[in-house]
Protein backbone atom coordinates (compact mmCIF):
# COMPACT_ATOMS: atom_id res chain seq x y z
CA UNK A 1 0.00 0.00 0.00
CA UNK A 2 1.53 3.58 -0.82
CA UNK A 3 0.93 6.54 0.23
CA UNK A 4 -0.04 9.55 -1.55
CA UNK A 5 2.68 12.42 -1.40
CA UNK A 6 1.99 15.44 0.80
CA UNK A 7 1.32 18.24 -1.28
CA UNK A 8 3.74 21.10 -1.45
CA UNK A 9 3.24 24.45 -2.78
CA UNK A 10 4.46 27.73 -2.31
CA UNK A 11 3.61 31.13 -2.62
CA UNK A 12 4.56 33.72 -5.32
CA UNK A 13 6.18 35.57 -2.34
CA UNK A 14 7.71 32.65 -0.69
CA UNK A 15 9.23 31.34 -4.14
CA UNK A 16 11.07 35.07 -4.75
CA UNK A 17 12.09 34.96 -1.42
CA UNK A 18 13.87 31.36 -1.78
CA UNK A 19 15.18 32.59 -4.91
CA UNK A 20 16.73 35.36 -3.97
CA UNK A 21 18.43 32.78 -1.11
CA UNK A 22 19.67 30.44 -3.53
CA UNK A 23 21.25 33.45 -5.45
CA UNK A 24 22.31 35.48 -2.84
CA UNK A 25 22.35 33.38 0.43
CA UNK A 26 25.82 32.54 1.86
CA UNK A 27 25.01 29.70 4.20
CA UNK A 28 25.36 26.74 1.82
CA UNK A 29 22.83 24.53 3.69
CA UNK A 30 20.58 27.23 3.30
CA UNK A 31 20.76 27.02 -0.08
CA UNK A 32 20.49 24.18 -0.82
CA UNK A 33 17.50 23.34 1.47
CA UNK A 34 16.01 25.97 -0.79
CA UNK A 35 16.76 23.88 -3.59
CA UNK A 36 15.34 20.97 -2.50
CA UNK A 37 12.02 22.86 -1.55
CA UNK A 38 11.84 24.05 -5.37
CA UNK A 39 12.08 20.85 -6.61
CA UNK A 40 9.58 19.70 -4.71
CA UNK A 41 7.41 23.11 -5.68
CA UNK A 42 8.08 21.70 -9.03
CA UNK A 43 6.00 18.75 -8.28
CA UNK A 44 8.66 16.24 -7.86
CA UNK A 45 8.23 13.56 -5.71
CA UNK A 46 10.47 13.25 -2.63
CA UNK A 47 12.86 10.25 -3.64
CA UNK A 48 13.36 11.69 -7.37
CA UNK A 49 14.35 15.04 -5.59
CA UNK A 50 16.81 13.15 -3.14
CA UNK A 51 18.39 11.11 -6.13
CA UNK A 52 18.88 14.63 -7.83
CA UNK A 53 20.86 15.75 -4.91
CA UNK A 54 22.14 13.22 -3.39
CA UNK A 55 20.43 13.13 -0.35
CA UNK A 56 18.84 10.91 1.52
CA UNK A 57 14.45 10.46 1.26
CA UNK A 58 14.59 11.47 4.92
CA UNK A 59 16.46 14.26 4.75
CA UNK A 60 14.68 15.69 1.84
CA UNK A 61 11.17 15.35 4.08
CA UNK A 62 13.06 17.11 7.30
CA UNK A 63 13.42 19.83 5.00
CA UNK A 64 9.88 20.42 4.26
CA UNK A 65 8.34 19.79 7.69
CA UNK A 66 10.84 22.14 8.71
CA UNK A 67 9.75 24.61 6.23
CA UNK A 68 6.05 24.14 7.12
CA UNK A 69 6.83 24.44 10.62
CA UNK A 70 9.11 27.34 10.87
CA UNK A 71 9.02 29.13 7.61
CA UNK A 72 12.61 30.84 6.61
CA UNK A 73 13.55 29.99 10.09
CA UNK A 74 13.45 26.32 9.14
CA UNK A 75 15.80 27.04 6.15
CA UNK A 76 18.86 27.80 8.98
CA UNK A 77 20.77 25.69 11.26
CA UNK A 78 19.97 26.80 15.21
CA UNK A 79 22.80 27.84 17.53
CA UNK A 80 24.80 25.02 17.52
CA UNK A 81 26.46 24.35 21.46
CA UNK A 82 30.30 24.12 22.04
CA UNK A 83 32.83 25.18 24.85
CA UNK A 84 32.08 28.39 26.31
CA UNK A 85 34.21 31.51 25.09
CA UNK A 86 37.58 32.00 26.89
CA UNK A 87 37.79 35.59 27.21
CA UNK A 88 34.76 37.69 28.10
CA UNK A 89 34.16 41.25 26.05
CA UNK A 90 35.45 43.39 28.46
CA UNK A 91 38.91 41.32 29.22
CA UNK A 92 39.65 41.21 25.50
CA UNK A 93 39.13 44.99 25.82
CA UNK A 94 41.09 45.25 28.21
CA UNK A 95 43.43 43.28 26.16
CA UNK A 96 43.70 45.45 23.28
CA UNK A 97 43.82 48.77 25.72
CA UNK A 98 46.78 47.75 27.40
CA UNK A 99 48.93 46.65 23.57
CA UNK A 100 47.77 50.28 22.76
CA UNK A 101 49.38 51.70 25.32
CA UNK A 102 52.73 50.08 25.48
CA UNK A 103 54.29 47.39 23.43
CA UNK A 104 53.69 43.99 25.65
CA UNK A 105 54.67 40.60 23.64
CA UNK A 106 51.22 38.25 23.68
CA UNK A 107 53.06 35.97 26.86
CA UNK A 108 53.10 40.04 28.92
CA UNK A 109 49.86 40.30 27.74
CA UNK A 110 48.50 36.81 29.32
CA UNK A 111 50.36 37.30 32.30
CA UNK A 112 48.75 40.49 33.20
CA UNK A 113 45.04 39.81 32.40
CA UNK A 114 45.80 36.53 34.93
CA UNK A 115 46.95 39.21 37.68
CA UNK A 116 44.06 41.67 36.63
CA UNK A 117 41.40 39.49 36.70
CA UNK A 118 42.07 35.97 37.54
CA UNK A 119 41.79 34.55 34.15
CA UNK A 120 44.04 31.93 32.73
CA UNK A 121 44.39 31.87 29.09
CA UNK A 122 46.34 30.39 26.57
CA UNK A 123 49.12 32.83 24.08
CA UNK A 124 46.93 31.66 21.10
CA UNK A 125 43.95 32.98 22.84
CA UNK A 126 45.75 35.98 23.62
CA UNK A 127 46.99 36.97 19.97
CA UNK A 128 43.49 36.05 18.55
CA UNK A 129 41.51 38.42 20.81
CA UNK A 130 43.93 41.10 19.46
CA UNK A 131 43.15 39.86 16.03
CA UNK A 132 39.44 39.96 16.61
CA UNK A 133 38.43 42.93 18.98
CA UNK A 134 38.53 46.20 17.87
Amino acid sequence: MSRKPRPFALSEADRQQLAHIVERGSDWRARQRVRTLLLLHSGKPINTVAAEQGLNRDTVGVHRDAWLAKGIAGLFDAPRSGAPRKLQAEHAQALCDWARQEALSAPQLQEKLREKFSVKVSTWVVQKALRTYP
